[in-house]
C-alpha cells in the first residue's frame, strides 16, 4: 500500500464514535469529534486514564478539555502532522499540572493514554502516546499504524530480538509504560507525514481493550456494518457480547472517507 500522494483528493468525511463503560464505577475515557463546519476537516481525540476510578477520570478529563482548546486555537496554514503534535503536547501538559495539583495534596499522581487523528484536504496525520490503537481499513485489510507503549509489547520485542521466551505475569501485561503527565515523557508515536485517504478509507482510534475483544477475522464484516456510526455501535455490541465479564471501558471513534467501504 501507498500511504502518502502530492495530489490529494477533496473527500466528503463522515463519522461515528461509541462508548461503553461496564464495571467501573467511573469512566475512565473522553472522546470528542470536532468538525471544522465543511465537511472536509475533522479532528478526533480519545483519552483514556491510566488509572480507575476518579484519578483516571481527572486525567482522561484534563486531557481531553486541553486538546479541545489546543485544536480551538490553531493558527490556520500550520502542517497538519504538526498540529496533531500541537494537541497531543497539550494533553500532556494538563495533566502535568494535575499531577503538581495532586502532589501539593500528598496524592498519587496519574496519567492518560492520548490519541489524535486529524485530516484535511484529503489527507490525514495522528499523534499518539498509551495504550490507544489507530488502524486503517482499506481494501478489506485492517492495519494498525500506531505503537501501543504496553509493558507485554516491550517485553516481548526485547526477548524476540534475544531470542528467549517471554515470562511476564497476567496482571502486568496491560501495564503502560509511557502516557500523558508522565515525569519524563520521552516516548510517543506519531504519522510524521502527511498520510493520503482514499475513497472508502475508514480511521479507526479506539481502546486498546475494544480491539482485542474482537477476534481478528471478526473485524472484516463488522467493518461492512453500514455507515461509521453503525459500525462503531455494532463493534460496541460484539465486544460486550464476546466478553460480558471484562470490567474496563471501551470507545471507539470511526472517519470515513467518502462514500461505502
Amino acid at each position: 500500500m501507498e500511504w502518502t500522494n502530492r495530489q490529494a483528493p477533496q473527500l466528503s468525511l463522515k463519522t461515528g464514535a461509541a462508548q461503553c463503560q461496564r464495571a467501573r464505577r467511573t469512566q475512565c475515557e473522553t472522546q470528542a469529534i470536532l468538525d471544522q463546519g465543511d465537511g472536509r476537516g475533522v479532528c478526533m481525540i480519545l483519552t483514556d486514564g491510566v488509572d480507575e476510578g476518579s484519578l483516571g477520570r481527572r486525567a482522561a478529563d484534563r486531557a481531553a478539555e486541553a486538546m479541545v482548546g489546543a485544536y480551538q486555537g490553531l493558527k490556520p496554514g500550520e502542517p497538519l502532522e504538526r498540529q496533531t503534535m500541537q494537541i497531543l503536547g497539550s494533553a500532556h501538559r494538563a495533566v502535568q499540572a494535575l499531577n503538581e495539583e495532586l502532589l501539593e495534596q500528598g496524592t498519587m499522581t496519574t496519567g492518560a493514554s492520548v490519541g489524535c487523528v486529524m485530516s484535511r484536504g484529503g489527507r490525514w496525520s495522528f499523534c499518539s502516546v498509551g495504550s490507544i490503537r489507530i488502524l486503517l481499513y482499506r481494501e478489506k485489510v485492517l492495519l494498525q499504524l500506531n505503537r501501543d507503549f504496553l509493558l507485554s509489547t516491550e517485553v516481548e520485542s526485547r526477548d524476540l530480538l534475544a531470542g528467549k521466551e517471554s515470562e511476564i505475569e497476567p496482571e502486568w501485561r496491560k501495564q503502560v509504560t509511557a502516557y500523558a503527565g508522565m515525569e519524563s515523557l520521552r516516548k510517543l508515536d506519531w504519522a510524521g507525514e502527511l498520510l493520503e485517504l482514499r475513497p472508502g478509507d475508514r480511521v479507526l482510534m479506539m481502546s486498546a481493550s475494544l480491539y482485542e475483544a474482537i477476534p481478528e477475522a471478526e473485524w472484516s464484516w463488522i467493518m461492512n456494518a453500514g455507515a461509521p456510526q453503525t459500525v462503531a455501535d455494532q463493534a460496541m455490541e460484539r465486544a460486550k457480547a464476546l466478553c460480558p465479564d471484562v470490567r474496563g471501558n471501551e470507545s471507539v471513534a470511526i472517519l470515513q472517507a467518502g462514500d461505502g467501504v
